[in-house]
């Protein structure tokens, strides 16, 4: 019997495969650290571009709101002289209606 020390052929390949998976994960830590960078640093653009979409599309709503507004005030505003327009008018024929009943006697 071998000493407890000796190792075996399946972990002598265990062993090596782990060695090996540790030396390419330090040959490539650098590599892998920047592509996480770079993942991150992608993700925080989509944030930001995200935001300022938002505060964008936000902005333009509230324009477009106070413009609506300004608009249902002339339209009301205009239709209240419209009212006022048609009162004169309406108080002018019954002074022609009047002055036709006289010429007409």
């Amino acid at each position: 019997m071998g000493s407890g020390y000796e190792k075996t052929a399946k972990e002598h390949m265990v062993l090596s495969g782990l060695e090996n998976y540790i030396e390419d994960t330090i040959e490539y830590s650098d590599t892998i650290l920047s592509i996480h960078n770079d993942v991150e640093d992608v993700k925080q653009t989509a944030e930001d571009n995200h935001r300022y979409a938002m505060e964008h599309i936000n902005d333009e709503y509230n324009k477009l709101e106070s413009h609506i507004d300004n608009e249902v005030y002339n339209l009301k505003d205009m239709d209240n002289d419209l009212k006022d327009y048609i009162d004169v008018l309406e108080e002018r024929i019954e002074e022609l209606e009047k002055l036709i009943e006289e010429v007409q006697k």
